[in-house]
């Protein structure tokens, strides 16, 4: 037996002499692991039929991140620690996000203009100093509607972590052809965000855990695959998800990468995000 072994039987031992309770480091873990609470967690495969974001050759990237966003999905389910909701699935939106949408237009809406004029203010006052670090393609006011309008059900939810799945690209003159860079990157909210605390803890993880298996980015711009966000709206730009949520979008590398046209590839990137989960919260 080990000094911390008998250390800790020793402080058992004395609890019971003095009929008082060991404190709860000392007891059984697999009895307090039963009963903490479930991690919420809400995987969003990026765009969808209508949005499906870049291309190459046949390959959109909303199939792609559907199918590893799937793969994802099957493996939190089965297990006890998460509870897990998707945002999509090959017919579109989930029923729970489509009616979401559908009946809360208007609250949508109000949602977005607070959140602007709110977030006018901070930059007017100076609260917030505006950080645009790489640059991004300008969403369309329906996409811009839905992720907003996600934002927003996850605060009423009370999601602890969102994942984003996406696969990156960037502007060439010939697309058909595979571009210069590779890798893969983590975004996270930049630190004016309210919610940054709690996700740079979970995104310097991830990246840790996938830079074992695969290469980070080599565009300059994204800071060797771990970057600050301000501007994303799915890293709660605007400060529109709370403190409490974590929020991670991963672009697992770039679509044109030969690796991705084997389904071995997502399935290994899928366990590797599954397993640093895992990790993180044990």
């Amino acid at each position: 037996m080990n000094k911390i072994n008998k250390y800790l039987l020793i402080i058992v031992w004395l609890s019971i002499g003095l009929n008082i309770s060991p404190p709860i480091w000392a007891k059984e873990s697999s009895v307090d692991k039963e009963e903490r609470p479930k991690i919420r967690i809400l995987i969003v495969p990026g765009h969808d039929k209508e949005n499906y974001g870049s291309q190459f050759k046949k390959i959109k990237e909303a199939n792609l991140t559907l199918a590893l966003a799937n793969r994802l999905l099957k493996l939190l389910k089965n297990n006890n620690r998460f509870e897990t909701w998707i945002t999509r699935d090959k017919l579109g939106y989930k029923t729970e996000f489509k009616n979401y949408f559908s009946e809360n237009k208007q609250a949508i809406k109000d949602f977005i203009s607070t959140l602007k004029s709110n977030y006018q203010e901070s930059i007017i006052s100076k609260k917030i100093v505006l950080v645009k670090k790489v640059p991004h393609a300008n969403a369309k006011p329906v996409v811009v509607s839905t992720l907003f309008g996600i934002n927003k059900w996850i605060d009423e939810n009370k999601i602890d972590l969102v994942l984003h799945i996406h696969f990156n690209d960037y502007p060439r003159k010939k697309t058909v052809r595979a571009g210069k860079y590779t890798g893969f990157t983590v975004y996270y909210p930049e630190k004016q965000l309210i919610n940054h605390e709690i996700s740079a803890k979970i995104a310097n993880h991830l990246f840790k855990d996938l830079k074992k298996k695969f290469k980070p980015s080599n565009y300059k711009k994204e800071n060797g695959g771990l970057v600050e966000d301000q501007v994303l709206i799915a890293m709660g730009t605007k400060q529109s998800l709370n403190s409490q949520t974590a929020t991670i979008l991963i672009e697992y590398g770039y679509i044109y990468e030969p690796k991705f046209q084997k389904e071995k590839t997502l399935d290994q990137l899928a366990l590797i995000t599954y397993q640093s989960l895992i990790n993180y919260f044990k």
